[in-house]
């Protein structure tokens, strides 16, 4: 409530849309569940996403090899866009090449982690 900027920040967990209203129309996007408070380090302090903001690939490195992974790319409607599943790796290169310009959320998991990222493509 009250936000008005292009971006927002969840700050606790919950179901976020976004309303947008030009002068007697309004317009609601769809729901998305946001996770906020995950820990930093949930796959170790050498994970790394880079680079943020993508143009043409970029490279998660998980910080150890991971016996298996699936890996989400969603838009901000939480529409996921791309699945990708990898096995015994410590680092996977992404196209971005057809994302649109904007906001996506990356989603990592594996046996029992979870993490999720902002990535900007430019």
């Amino acid at each position: 409530s009250g936000q008005t900027n292009q971006s927002y920040t969840a700050s606790s967990n919950g179901t976020y849309a976004v309303i947008i209203t030009t002068g007697d129309c309004s317009d609601t996007s769809a729901c998305i569940g946001i996770q906020v408070g995950l820990e930093k380090d949930i796959f170790g302090s050498d994970f790394a996403l880079y680079p943020n903001p993508a143009s043409e690939k970029f490279t998660i490195d998980f910080g150890k090899i991971l016996q298996s992974a699936q890996i989400e790319i969603s838009d901000l409607n939480g529409k996921i866009l791309q699945t990708t599943f990898t096995n015994r790796s410590q680092q996977i290169i992404l196209d971005a090449q057809t994302l649109a310009k904007g906001m996506y959320f990356v989603k990592i998991k594996d046996d029992n982690r979870e993490k999720i990222i902002q990535l900007m493509k430019d």
